[in-house]
């Protein structure tokens, strides 16, 4: 889902209407399909919660994908009604939104890496949640410029607000990447 709006987002200025349609299409498609393994986990969670441990850890995990795709969604809706303005958007604005995003699915990477990696190898899924705390301060050091720069760049209003609650949700995804990789830390520690 993230790499469907990493690419809308680096490519938003060259898409055909068509184009865009589609990718939104996808992203939505990819949002229904998390809502329903979410709800797939928690009937699970449901029948073996008696035998499972840490099962609060695991709910809340659940429910951090939701959100994140929520916003993704957000996100996209933003992006089209933009696109839909063919905005002016400087380089230099758009070099640093991609980086973020760039970032962001490095941070998603990394997190789906340490829950893979949870019941092979506890040390290098603790490993890679550590990354993510890493990933997610580097991602608010460049949301703090990006708010800079979109404040500062000569943009009408509606574009301003519009990029500066993409960055924004962009940067809550990120957040929220790093809450469920706490989560996860939890129930790794106790099962060292």
């Amino acid at each position: 889902m993230m790499k469907e709006l990493y690419r809308l987002m680096t490519e938003f200025m060259k898409l055909a209407p068509e184009e865009l349609k589609e990718s939104v299409d996808t992203i939505i498609k990819l949002k229904e399909s998390i809502q329903g393994n979410r709800r797939e986990l928690l009937d699970y969670i449901s029948r073996i919660a008696p035998a499972l441990l840490y099962k609060e850890e695991w709910l809340r995990l659940a429910f951090r994908f939701d959100d994140i795709s929520d916003k993704i969604v957000g996100i996209t809706y933003r992006l089209e009604h933009l696109i839909n303005y063919k905005p002016k958007i400087p380089y230099e604005l758009m070099e640093i939104i991609e980086k973020i995003d760039e970032k962001v699915l490095d941070i998603i990477t990394t997190f789906r890496t340490a829950l893979s990696l949870l019941p092979v190898d506890i040390h290098r899924s603790l490993s890679a949640c550590q990354k993510v705390e890493v990933l997610e301060k580097e991602i608010d050091h460049l949301y703090r410029r990006s708010i800079f720069t979109i404040l500062d760049t000569p943009l009408s209003l509606r574009e301003t607000m519009l990029l500066k609650e993409i960055a924004e949700m962009t940067e809550t995804i990120s957040d929220l990447v790093e809450k469920a990789s706490n989560d996860l830390r939890i129930i790794i520690i106790n099962l060292l």
